[in-house]
């Protein structure tokens, strides 16, 4: 716990130092050893928290915090945008609604509205997934840039990928995902459609989910998917998105 603190006194130090600092006057601001200071500091740049200038070799935070930040803030918005619409799709649907926001290999669940059924998904608020497993990460898989998809795609493992890009192309050409979760999730089905933000960047995904025997192949495809493609869609829209979902990747 002691390293933790030393850890964090170091970021709040290098927040107020937004020009950079140099590795002396860290150790004398925090009264920490310049080898402690310089071990945290080495943590801190291989996983992309801190970065050094290579003339002054000062140090300051790096893009990782930017990125858990953006991704932090726009779960706040898209709760508070998104709600309407998750009231909405649970009423039409009858099932448990959900909205997932990728997390670098995963998606996270930041919104949930259960079912009003015995039998349902279930509260899923901080539930993590591998993206490529279900059916809001292939949304969203679909319709990330090609290049930031082929740099994901090499560190999923035992995954055949002409098979998942095949199945993402259908994806892009029906606008939705679906997925049969019983093998390790909660023992249902799903539905998911993408989430565009007013730069045309995938940044969500709302879903519908649950048992399979309320969720034949049938009704997901030709019915809750229309409901689930017309929230998506109305959620973009709250976010500026002027696009289509059908948009091929950038």
């Amino acid at each position: 716990m002691q390293s933790l603190a030393k850890a964090f006194a170091l970021i709040e130090k290098l927040e107020r130092h937004q020009n950079g600092i140099g590795i002396s006057a860290l150790s004398n601001e925090l009264d920490m050893p310049v080898s402690t200071v310089h071990r945290i500091l080495a943590e801190m740049i291989r996983h992309g928290y801190a970065a050094q200038d290579e003339e002054t070799k000062e140090y300051r935070l790096w893009l990782r915090f930017l990125q858990i930040s953006t991704s932090i803030l726009t779960g706040q918005n898209l709760r508070k945008l998104a709600m309407q619409q998750l009231l909405w799709l649970k009423e039409v649907t009858a099932e448990s609604v959900y909205l997932a926001i990728p997390q670098n290999d995963e998606v996270v669940f930041v919104e949930s509205i259960e079912s009003d059924m015995d039998i349902r998904a279930g509260d899923k608020v901080g539930y993590r997934a591998k993206i490529h497993r279900v059916a809001c990460g292939r949304a969203m898989l679909a319709f990330l840039p090609e290049k930031k998809y082929r740099a994901l795609a090499q560190t999923f493992e035992g995954v055949d990928l002409d098979d998942l890009e095949y199945g993402l192309q259908r994806v892009r050409r029906n606008g939705f995902a679906l997925a049969d979760n019983s093998a390790y999730d909660y023992g249902g089905r799903s539905v998911a459609a993408p989430i565009f933000n007013n730069e045309g960047v995938v940044v969500a995904a709302i879903v519908a989910a649950g048992p399979i025997n309320r969720m034949p192949w049938e009704k997901m495809r030709d019915e809750i998917s229309v409901c689930v493609r017309q929230a998506a869609a109305k959620i973009s829209a709250s976010m500026g998105y002027q696009g289509s979902a059908y948009s091929p990747r950038p």
